[in-house]
């Protein structure tokens, strides 16, 4: 009977073995059986994740970008990624009472499929060169690409879940105190100063501005004429500023509010010399996850929008929800000397001048 029970057991172990022989995800899958086989079964629910180390230190140069994996390789994930969708459409979510999500779906083993009409393979290849730095980012197991059938939402990617929630405005104002706050604060520096700091490694092939795989960059603040929000790659900053107050030169935009106010400090936000840097793009609190007990951080998420963008960006892009409030404050001290009021309120203008010209 026992020599039975063993054979038994042993015919998992090798499925195991032969089917999930792919790189990371037999990795995470395997630590998942380990957890199921000493009856720890919370592994199956939708609120494991796997533990996020403690803070690391991020790397002093940007790391080359990972390849992409071939195109037959990315269709045949696309299919299993369709499977898994429908899983956890019928199945896994029902059973544990939870709402599906069609963007962000829920699995087990501590898995999420993000498939949204913003995903791009771009953000899978600059999610592992982020980990490869030593940034607390989620682990990309795969990624798919879909056909013409799914035009709206090309590129799923399974990943993952962090630890963690959103840094919410009740979380960041109720729960946390200041001493949380300025840990927080603290440890967003460490990450963000240190990507700051890297070499931008396609200025030698004529794009200054462009993704972290030297391609379009992706983001809500560009202009509507745009398709999906993709601008780039520009060769300099110049043309990406021209790029954003396009809109400002059609005639229906010159009849706009404040038109020739907010034109002129556009351009004097241009006309000052600006650096390049390495930025997440959306740097807003629910792209940032910390631990509710700790008040650590413990993870960024979504880097579909990064790049090479002017310095001013990322401050300015976490600043759109206003003029005040807890989020502002805190990347006006996240930002300190590296933007000034001057620069918001002329970003605000180039905003109003570019992806808002016509939201009034």
């Amino acid at each position: 009977m026992s020599a039975l029970l063993n054979h038994v057991r042993a015919v998992p172990l090798a499925l195991n073995r032969t089917l999930f022989s792919y790189g990371s995800l037999r990795l995470t899958l395997t630590r998942a059986w380990r957890k199921t086989v000493n009856l720890d079964f919370s592994v199956l629910k939708p609120d494991f994740c796997w533990e996020t180390p403690k803070l690391l230190t991020p790397a002093s140069s940007c790391p080359p970008v990972p390849r992409l994996t071939p195109q037959p390789i990315r269709r045949f994930w696309a299919y299993v990624h369709i499977l898994l969708r429908e899983f956890s459409l019928r199945y896994y979510c029902p059973w544990y009472g939870i709402r599906y999500d069609n963007g962000i779906i829920d699995l087990p083993f501590g898995l999420l499929l993000k498939w949204s009409d913003g995903t791009r393979l771009e953000e899978a290849q600059t999610t592992q060169m982020m980990r490869v730095a030593g940034f607390p980012v989620p682990r990309i197991l795969c990624y798919g690409e879909h056909g013409p059938y799914h035009s709206h939402h090309p590129v799923s990617i399974l990943m993952t879940r962090m630890e963690g929630v959103p840094i919410w405005a009740d979380l960041w104002t109720d729960h946390f105190g200041p001493d949380q706050h300025a840990t927080i604060i603290s440890e967003l520096k460490v990450y963000i100063e240190a990507m700051r700091k890297w070499q931008n490694p396609w200025v030698k092939h004529g794009k200054e501005i462009c993704s972290a795989v030297g391609t379009s960059i992706r983001s809500l603040r560009v202009p509507s004429p745009h398709p999906l929000g993709l601008i780039g790659p520009c060769k300099d900053i110049q043309e990406f500023h021209d790029t954003l107050i396009e809109p400002a030169m059609y005639p229906i935009a010159k009849v706009k509010p404040d038109y020739e106010e907010d034109l002129q400090m556009a351009l004097r936000l241009h006309s000052r010399p600006h650096s390049v840097v390495f930025s997440h793009g959306d740097l807003l609190p629910f792209n940032i996850l910390v631990n509710v007990t700790t008040g650590h951080l413990t993870g960024f998420i979504d880097w579909e929008s990064a790049g090479w963008y002017p310095d001013y960006w990322d401050y300015s892009t976490g600043m759109r929800t206003g003029r005040s409030g807890w989020w502002y404050e805190a990347i006006k001290t996240l930002a300190g000397s590296e933007l000034t009021d001057e620069d918001h309120r002329e970003d605000v203008a180039q905003r109003c001048l570019g992806a808002d010209a016509f939201a009034w």
